[in-house]
């Protein structure tokens, strides 16, 4: 084992093995080509410098960090690496030492689909996404819970083709964006149109508040505070106005309700009232025409007696029946002033009885 590069240093915050935007990518990497490639540019989607590198075989076509056999010596736990998917084969190595003094390596590929873990070696799966990528190994995690044992240092880092590398560096905790340097991150392009310049941008310069304004500001804050306190107490208020203003309603439609009631049970009485009348005059009109008694006339016809019943005399159908009366004085020339009394059935003889009958 050759020396430790970064063992004596003083590690802190974040340290960085490889970067694409220097003018020596890999100076500290070594270079195994076989039919492969690697190669600068610029990519068009970051506007920044990239290197990537291409084979037709994924195992020899790679580089490692230290070369000359040498090791990092890094107590780093996180690997952060920023690559970008090229849709093709590709693995990263990374050995490092536990604290019983053994080489443990783990290997990530995307052709990889289950996790295999050995007594020395661990290889599992890894998944890009579309375009660029930010891939965190958390190397004290994966010894535990590989080997049960404890992350001591980082010996050598080895990436294969075919991937298009921006950063790769060790940090002692995962920090956020907000906090990772200039150069650390990854500008993307906003969606949408780009803004025209027209010349230097504008400045809009705030002027200094005066002394005045100074010494004003805490009555005006507590000038909104007592207006604020006065609105919700009225808001508190609203509601009970509401309320009333409610039962108001309900009261008057109640008794709208009850007003068209009251009109028809009044037109019903009235009617019923009407209806008594009409049929009083009607009852007595009526009784006064039918009242009728019945009288019995006798007179004598071929020597038999006849009963005939006649009208009684009546104030009404006077005048417009003359004739019964002249038929009634006739009838009293003809048996005289005295009436004789009418015979009963036993004083009839059978003949004349007889004749009645038929």
């Amino acid at each position: 084992m050759g020396k430790a590069l970064f063992r004596n240093s003083c590690q802190r915050g974040l340290l960085t093995i490889f970067s694409s935007t220097g003018s020596k990518p890999l100076s500290l990497w070594d270079v195994h080509m076989q039919n492969g490639y690697y190669k600068q540019y610029m990519d068009p989607q970051i506007k920044s410098m990239v290197f990537e590198i291409g084979g037709t075989n994924v195992s020899t076509a790679y580089i490692t960090c230290p070369k000359d056999r040498n090791v990092l010596g890094i107590v780093m736990p996180y690997l952060v690496m920023v690559v970008k998917n090229i849709h093709k084969y590709w693995s990263f190595e990374i050995t490092i030492l536990d604290d019983q003094n053994f080489r443990r390596r783990f290997r990530a590929s995307n052709f990889q689909s289950t996790t295999q873990i050995n007594q020395m070696s661990t290889a599992m799966p890894i998944c890009l996404a579309e375009g660029w990528n930010q891939i965190q190994f958390n190397l004290a995690d994966f010894t535990y819970r590989a080997y049960a044992k404890r992350f001591c240092e980082v010996l050598t880092v080895k990436v294969n083709a075919n991937i298009c590398i921006r950063r790769i560096y060790f940090a002692e905790r995962l920090m956020p964006d907000h906090e990772l340097p200039k150069e650390y991150k990854l500008f993307l392009p906003l969606s949408g149109k780009p803004r025209k310049r027209n010349g230097a941008d504008e400045v809009k310069v705030m002027p200094r508040p005066s002394r005045d304004t100074i010494a004003n500001e805490p009555q005006e804050i507590m000038k909104k505070a007592s207006e604020v306190i006065s609105e919700f107490q009225e808001t508190k208020e609203k509601p009970s106005e509401i309320t009333n203003e409610t039962q108001e309603t309900t009261e008057n439609a109640g008794e709208i309700t009850n007003e068209p009631q009251e009109t028809m049970k009044k037109a019903s009485d009235t009617k019923l009232e009407e209806v008594k009348e009409a049929s009083k005059g009607s009852m007595t009109s009526n009784v006064s025409k039918a009242s009728i008694t019945q009288t019995e006339v006798t007179s004598k016809h071929s020597g038999t007696e006849t009963v005939e019943i006649a009208p009684a005399e009546t104030g009404v159908n006077d005048e417009k029946d003359p004739e019964g009366t002249a038929e009634r004085e006739s009838l009293k020339s003809n048996t005289g002033s005295k009436s004789s009394p009418p015979r009963r059935l036993e004083d009839v003889p059978e003949e004349d009885e007889r004749a009645l009958v038929e």
